[in-house]
């Protein structure tokens, strides 16, 4: 007991708490194989050895005949007990009825019978029931009586019907039968009799009565399909095309106030498979005029296949173009303002239509004015008129209709709110067309003086030229720049017309005023752009020149995309003289260089406005961030011109002032975690040009206050050592002599003394060191260098 856990302290019972106990529950201690395997095969034995044997009743014998009828009396009263008990169950009055018919107390099994008829009056199977007890005992006249006394209190009951035509054919009594079906249709049932009866007398061969049975039942039931079975009774059975014929006319003139899809096609079926073809699509036609889409969906797919198998090309178009009518006559009724609808029926009507049809559905469609004097919902709808008035002049050919539909919809514009140029002008070309130059002059002036609009003018300009009227093209363009004095494209093509006439002195005059103008234009580099490119066609290279010297006082010089553009002008001017005079072609090559530079220089002075304005301005403002990237694109411009056309001298030169990229660190904003300090990295750039030039603009300021300087002391000695001058002059006060040598007062006379310019004398030799440093990279600067010492040491 010592090594086993699994038992408590208190007799043998698992230890531990309830909690312990069931999270041991499951586990398995031992893992081995147990000895006896348990198999589904063993369980199943086992079940089947131990299962449970059922008593069975001990088997009575009756010795007597008073045990046989003290056992009847005893069963009779179980079963009346059963009876009494509930009345209403028709297997209590049956299984009793059954008892004594097995005792063969027949008697007594009708007597039950009749008592279950009374209690349940509106039972079928009581009366199926009491039949077949009677058919049993070969009671045919009795079973007869029941059927009758059934069928009388129960004419609705099928089941009746059907057990005693069955039990006449059962006997061979066909006549009776039929009196049977007779009585029974006089009720009017459902079409499962009527077939029935149909069927009856279709084995017995009797087709005229068939025929008969047929006239009754499509007038109890005027269906369709009823109308249907008898056709085809007529066709399969009878082989009678023509009575099958009769029959479908007949269907559908009975049925004419309410007609079905489903008789018309069948009836087009029919006379297909006869090969009447003609006959079947009249049927199919008559149907789709009668039977809107939406309620016969599958109707013209039918006409649409038997199309296809039977037609020719021409009538499969022909179908097609119906179902597509059908379909955009239903879109439409749904939904009468959609224009896409109306443009594709439109476009289906014009390509298989007449033109009295067509001219209908436009009709229809320009009916449809928008409800409000919107131009965004007269856009479209504008172009239901052009595409009318076209239809009316290429199509129909008739011009009258083509201009009374054309002022139709400019009487229709409200044009106080808005117009359409296109309209105005597509009637103005169509006047000209019939040869009525004034009708459309006529139109077009009034256009302009209704609603003028730059599309307007531009095409009746183009009218005009296409005229060769330029005197009118003239006042046009006038009229047009009174209107609109800053539209930009108006000055240009008036210029381009003068230059196009050999008038190059009124373009640039007109260019002139157009940049001159207070107003402002809303595209004004455009017209600087054409007006520089029509001088540089012209060969007015020095016009060129000023004109993008202008661009560049204007403002031009603060746009990377001026310069390039003047530079690359240049390098067009220069390829232009290489051939001719290569002199000025180096020139112009020269030009674009020094360009190049300019542009750097006047970025570089941006940044230093900036940083002026701003002292603590960081490298990662957007302005200055920038302004340094347009000057990298700048030198990476400047370096492809290099490779292109220059030498071995100035790439070299370039490439010591090509921007230096180097990678720094900087501080951002504190994390809100922690609040440890971020550092990210970035890219700045060191652009060598700007040391070089520092140090020239040091080196010639030097030079320039050395030469006021040796100025003011000769005009010094000038004016002590005049013996001639005035006594006035000889006392000159020390404040205008001061004042001469640019200070104030003798202490500043003193100091400007030869001993005191001691500061000066250096400042040659730091221009000429700066000098020096920047020989190496610029042969400009160094020069520039030079001859600002060679002015210091004199």
């Amino acid at each position: 007991m010592e090594g086993d856990h699994s038992l408590g302290p208190a007799g043998g019972r698992p230890g531990g708490t309830s909690a312990q106990r069931d999270s041991r529950q499951g586990k398995v201690r031992d893992k081995r194989a147990a000895a006896v395997q348990t198999t589904a095969e063993q369980l199943i034995r086992e079940s089947y050895e131990h299962r449970e044997v059922p008593s069975k009743p001990p088997r009575q014998e009756i010795a007597d005949e008073d045990e046989l009828k003290e056992y009847q009396s005893r069963k009779r009263t179980a079963f009346e007990n059963n009876i009494r008990r509930s009345r209403q169950t028709v297997s209590n009055y049956t299984k009793y009825a059954k008892w004594e018919q097995n005792q063969g107390e027949l008697e007594r099994a009708r007597s039950i019978y009749e008592r279950a008829i009374q209690s349940i009056p509106n039972s079928p199977q009581v009366y199926i029931n009491y039949t077949e007890f009677e058919m049993v005992h070969s009671n045919v006249n009795l079973a007869r009586n029941i059927f009758d006394r059934a069928v009388t209190h129960l004419p609705r009951e099928d089941s009746l019907w059907y057990k005693y035509v069955y039990m006449e054919q059962k006997l061979g009594s066909i006549p009776n039968a039929r009196e049977v079906f007779e009585r029974w249709m006089e009720w009017q049932p459902d079409e499962a009799a009527w077939n029935s009866y149909i069927n009856m007398e279709q084995s017995y061969r009797e087709y005229d009565r068939v025929r008969a049975i047929y006239q009754k039942f499509v007038k109890a039931h005027p269906q369709a399909q009823t109308w249907i079975q008898w056709a085809k009774f007529e066709e399969t059975i009878q082989r009678s095309v023509k009575r099958a014929r009769q029959v479908f006319e007949t269907a559908i003139e009975y049925l004419s106030d309410y007609p079905d899809v489903q008789l018309f096609t069948a009836f087009a079926k029919f006379e297909t498979r006869l090969h009447e073809f003609d006959r079947a699509r009249i049927i199919y036609k008559f149907a789709l005029d009668k039977f809107p889409k939406s309620s016969a969906p599958g109707l013209f797919d039918e006409y649409t296949r038997f199309e296809k198998q039977f037609a020719s090309k021409e009538d499969i178009d022909r179908v097609l173009y119906e179902k597509r009518q059908l379909e955009y006559e239903d879109e439409l009724l749904k939904n009468p303002d959609d224009l896409n609808t109306w443009f594709e029926y439109l476009r289906l009507e014009e390509s298989y239509g007449d033109a009295a049809a067509i001219r209908n559905l436009y009709e229809r469609a320009i009916a449809q004015v928008p409800p409000a004097d919107e131009k965004r919902l007269w856009r479209r709808y504008i172009y239901l008129w052009i595409r009318y008035a076209l239809f009316e002049e290429v199509d129909a050919q008739d011009f009258e209709r083509t201009r009374a539909v054309y002022l139709a919809a400019l009487s229709l514009v409200p044009h106080q709110r808005f117009t359409f140029a296109k309209l105005w002008l597509l009637y103005a070309k169509f006047e000209i067309r019939r040869g009525n130059l004034s009708a459309a002059r006529k139109a077009l002036g009034k256009a302009i003086g209704v609603a003028p609009k730059p599309r307007l003018f531009k095409g009746y300009i183009d009218i005009e030229m296409e005229l060769r009227e330029f005197s009118r093209c003239r006042i046009l363009f006038e009229k047009y720049l009174e209107h609109f004095p800053t539209l930009t494209s108006a000055w240009i093509r008036f210029a381009e017309m003068e230059r196009a006439l050999g008038e190059e002195e009124r373009a640039r005059v007109l260019c002139d005023f157009a940049l001159a103008q207070e107003a402002g234009l809303d595209a004004p580099e455009q017209l600087w752009r054409s007006y520089i490119a029509a001088e540089a066609e012209d060969g007015e290279y020095d016009r060129a020149r000023a004109l993008y010297e202008r661009l560049l006082q204007a403002g031009g010089r603060h746009s990377l995309r001026v310069w390039l553009s003047y530079a690359e002008m240049e390098v067009s001017f220069a390829q232009e003289l290489a051939d001719a005079e290569p002199a000025e072609s180096a020139e112009c090559l020269a030009r674009a260089r020094a360009l190049y530079k300019r542009a750097d220089r006047a970025l570089a002075e941006e940044v230093q406005a900036l940083q002026a304005m701003d002292p603590d301005l960081p490298e990662s403002d957007p302005a200055l961030s920038g302004l340094v990237d347009t000057r990298v694109v700048l030198y990476t411009s400047w370096r492809r011109f290099e490779a292109q056309w220059g030498d071995a001298e100035s790439r070299q030169r370039l490439n010591a002032w090509l921007p230096r990229r180097h990678k720094k660190r900087r501080r951002v904003e504190a994390a809100e975690t922690d609040g440890s300090a971020l550092y990210e990295e970035y890219y700045s750039y060191v652009f060598p040009l700007d040391a070089e030039v520092a140090a020239e603009e040091a080196l010639r300021s030097g030079a320039a206050s050395r030469q006021a300087s040796d100025a003011r002391l000769l005009q010094l000695a000038n004016l002590l050592g005049d013996d001639d001058s005035d006594d006035e002059d000889d006392d000159l006060p020390l404040e205008d002599l001061g004042a001469l040598l640019g200070h104030g007062g003798p202490a500043a006379a003193t100091a400007g003394s030869p001993g005191a310019d001691s500061p000066d004398d250096d400042a040659p030799g730091t221009g000429r060191a700066s000098s020096e440093e920047a020989d190496a990279g610029s042969p400009a600067a160094s020069s520039s260098a030079n001859a600002s010492g060679d002015d210091g040491s004199a």
